[in-house]
């Protein structure tokens, strides 16, 4: 199942862009044809810090074609062109597949089929 994910850079004013995201763009992100599962997280703390997040949205689709026509809907466009009204910090976009067994079981040990256990993400290199 392909997920939408945006991330939203830190924006010049936090309450401006969280009052748009939450009022205007929402919404319209809402209305996005064939869409499953939207939520979001805005103040989004980073573990690493070296890349910097403030908000971020994420949308399942039943299929890629889908999420390509929800993109490419009119509803698609408007919400698009709404990004600049409130995205002063940038946006990035990834579009992922379905999770898999490797990534659904990454927080337990006794499931891990991580490729290395020297990754610090691995639950192994911990045991």
């Amino acid at each position: 199942m392909p997920v939408l994910t945006v991330l939203y850079g830190p924006p010049t004013d936090g309450e401006a862009f969280s009052r748009h995201y939450e009022e205007v763009h929402v919404p319209l992100a809402k209305a996005l044809p064939g869409a499953i599962d939207l939520h979001y997280t805005l103040a989004v703390d980073n573990v690493t810090g070296d890349i910097p997040v403030f908000a971020a949205f994420h949308a399942s689709f039943t299929t890629r074609e889908a999420l390509d026509a929800a993109l490419a809907s009119p509803e698609g466009q408007t919400a698009q062109a709404d990004v600049p009204n409130f995205a002063t910090g940038g946006v990035t976009i990834l579009i992922g597949g379905r999770p898999t067994a490797r990534s659904a079981n990454l927080t337990s040990p006794a499931h891990c089929e991580c490729q290395s256990d020297l990754s610090p993400l691995c639950p192994r290199s911990a045991v």
